[in-house]
């Protein structure tokens, strides 16, 4: 492998599952800083706000700040400043409703320049997704997905259906495609890149993740290592049915110091 100056690290599934720190994370990450290794958290949630992801992480003993987390929520918050577009439908659970409104966007669902879909949960049932379908029939209106990932791990470490069907739906309804501004979408690979300083090129990175679409495809086609975990999401039947391969595979992310940079 190439000599890696800098990680992109997943967090669902690779630091942690719902409220419990994986074995190994923490002892990771200090051997990151202890080697001048650069990180950046990449994570496809779009349910909570960068301050009460970097709480949840303070809880399991990880003290990071908010520049070290990047999410889609924050991504789509640059495209649209940079569009100028601030008029904007959020169908999407949590408390990312703030992260807009913080940046000065408005959130309503009248002459809207975006419909941005995220993770809604429960949300997704017919009367939220018919309001979404209305609203992108008028010809101004975009679809943009925070995520457009197939599925994640539940709480009854489960597989769970994420936001891509949803976004698939509204797509194959309104014959628009959606502007997918979180993981595994290029830009969102090239915003993290920025993110994390340093005069860093592509193949100086390495992204860990457990998804092999979202993670480890997104991160390839910029030109950056895929690294998959075997934690969280990882199905082997999965990532054998898949085209898109992995650089590295590891158990888990105690593991990541092991490997030969």
């Amino acid at each position: 492998m190439e000599e890696i100056k800098a990680f992109m690290i997943d967090l669902g599934g690779v630091i942690y599952i719902d409220n419990n720190l994986i074995k190994g994370a923490k002892e990771t990450l200090a051997f990151l800083k202890d080697n001048n290794y650069k990180y950046l958290f990449m994570s496809n949630t779009t349910q909570k706000r960068r301050k009460n992801i970097s709480k949840k992480l303070l809880k399991m003993g990880i003290e990071i700040q908010e520049k070290e987390i990047f999410t889609p929520p924050i991504a789509a918050i640059k495209k649209l400043n940079k569009e100028n577009k601030k008029r904007c439908y959020l169908f999407s659970t949590g408390d990312i409703h703030e992260e807009f409104q913080e940046k000065k966007i408005i959130l309503t669902d009248q002459k809207v320049d975006y419909v941005i879909v995220g993770d809604a949960a429960q949300q997704f049932n017919f009367k939220n997704m018919n309001k979404a379908f209305r609203l992108l029939l008028k010809e101004q209106t975009c679809l943009m997905a925070l995520e457009k990932d197939k599925y994640y791990m539940g709480s009854d470490k489960k597989l769970m259906l994420s936001a891509g069907p949803f976004v698939s739906a509204l797509e194959f309804a309104t014959d628009k495609k959606a502007i997918i501004i979180g993981k595994p979408s290029r830009e969102f690979f090239e915003l993290g890149l920025k993110e994390l300083g340093g005069n860093l090129n592509p193949q100086d990175v390495a992204m860990v993740g457990d998804d092999i679409f979202s993670d480890v495809g997104g991160a390839k086609q910029c030109g950056m290592k895929g690294i998959l975990v075997k934690t969280g999401k990882y199905r082997e039947e999965l990532i054998n049915n898949s085209k898109i391969k992995a650089d590295i595979f590891i158990d888990s992310i105690a593991d990541l110091p092991d490997i030969n940079f």
